[in-house]
C-alpha cells in the first residue's frame, strides 16, 4: 500500500516449483505464544515484500536457530543447545552403552569424554551411527488471519507515529538500551 518498510532478509533459498524459502537467522531465541506472533511478523513482512515486488512466490518462511541443533535418533528428534547437545542426550547414550554391555565405569569414561568434547567421536561406531545432527530450522506457517494481523499492526504503528508532534521531545522518548535489549 502506501507504507514503505526497509529490511534485510538474511537468506533466500531456491525451493521447488520456482518458489523460494526465506530464512531469518536467530542467535538464541525460542518462539512460543505471543513471542511467536511478534517474531512471525518479520517473516510475514519478508514474504509480502517478495511477493508484492517480484514475480516470485514464497514456499516457506522460517528461522535458522543458530544456538540449537536437531539430534535425530530412533525416528525421533530432539532440539538441543549446539554447545551442550551431548550432555543433553547423555541419558540416551548411557542406555545405549549399557545395551552394548559396557560396565558402569567404562560407560562413564565414554560419556565424560563425549560431553567434554561435545561430540561422539570416542563412542563405539554403533552409537555414532545411531545419531544424526541437523541444523535447526523452525518453519513458520502463518494463517491468513496472521497475515492480516501483521498488516493491521503495521498500519497502527504508522498511525501512532504520525500522530506524534515532531517538535515535542516528550513524545519521542529514547529506548532504554541494556544487556537484554534486542536490535
Amino acid at each position: 500500500e502506501d507504507i514503505w518498510i526497509m529490511g534485510y532478509i538474511d537468506a533466500i533459498f531456491a525451493s521447488e516449483n520456482q518458489q523460494i524459502n526465506i530464512i531469518d537467522w536467530k542467535t538464541s531465541s525460542e518462539f512460543k505464544g505471543d513471542k511467536l506472533k511478534e517474531a512471525g511478523r518479520q517473516l510475514i513482512l519478508y514474504k509480502l515484500a517478495i511477493e508484492n515486488t517480484t514475480n516470485l512466490k514464497v514456499n516457506q518462511i522460517g528461522w535458522y536457530m543458530i544456538k540449537y541443533i536437531n539430534v535425530k535418533y530412533n525416528n525421533k528428534m530432539k532440539m538441543c543447545n549446539r554447545g551442550k547437545w551431548v550432555k543433553q542426550i547423555s541419558n540416551l547414550l548411557k542406555t545405549d552403552l549399557k545395551k552394548l554391555g559396557f560396565q558402569d565405569f567404562i560407560q562413564d569414561m565414554y560419556l565424560n569424554t563425549a560431553i567434554e568434547n561435545n561430540n561422539l567421536e570416542n563412542m563405539p561406531q554403533e552409537i555414532r551411527n545411531k545419531y544424526l545432527l541437523e541444523d535447526c530450522i523452525v518453519w513458520y506457517y502463518p494463517k491468513e488471519e496472521d497475515i492480516e494481523e501483521c498488516k493491521t499492526y503495521i498500519h497502527n504503528a504508522v498511525k501512532e507515529i504520525e500522530r506524534k508532534n515532531k517538535e515535542d521531545e516528550t513524545q519521542w522518548k529514547p529506548v532504554d538500551i541494556n544487556s537484554k535489549s534486542e536490535f
